[in-house]
């Protein structure tokens, strides 16, 4: 289990845009994802994202959670591809947002271990 204090957990969150003909983009102009992520490991420790169904809400999670937000890229996305709904792209987009971020935040802490 995680410590939500550790110094070493960071949490990375990014939007998308939904499509707007469906119940979640009639609700969420956007859907949020946010994921808790081992910055020492890059393991998602746990996430949530904003749709309409608590199911998609854990099915979604559950296809991130543990795996690797960089060594495991490729698996995610095809885990992903099973959420057969119409935030699929949504998630897709916010999740890569969000791998953006991590490599970002990598790259300074690098940069001032460094120095």
């Amino acid at each position: 289990m995680y410590q939500m204090n550790d110094e070493n957990i960071m949490y990375f969150s990014a939007n998308a845009t939904m499509p707007t003909n469906t119940s979640g983009g009639a609700l969420y102009k956007n859907i949020s994802l946010g994921l808790m992520i081992d910055v020492t490991t890059g393991e998602i420790l746990d996430g949530n994202i904003n749709l309409v169904n608590p199911l998609a809400i854990d099915f979604v999670v559950a296809q991130v959670k543990e795996c690797n937000i960089i060594d495991d890229w490729d698996l995610m996305l095809d885990r992903l591809d099973r959420f057969q709904a119409p935030a699929h792209k949504a998630a897709v987009v916010a999740l890569k947002t969000i791998k953006d971020r991590y490599m970002n935040v990598i790259k300074k802490y690098e940069t001032t271990l460094e120095s």
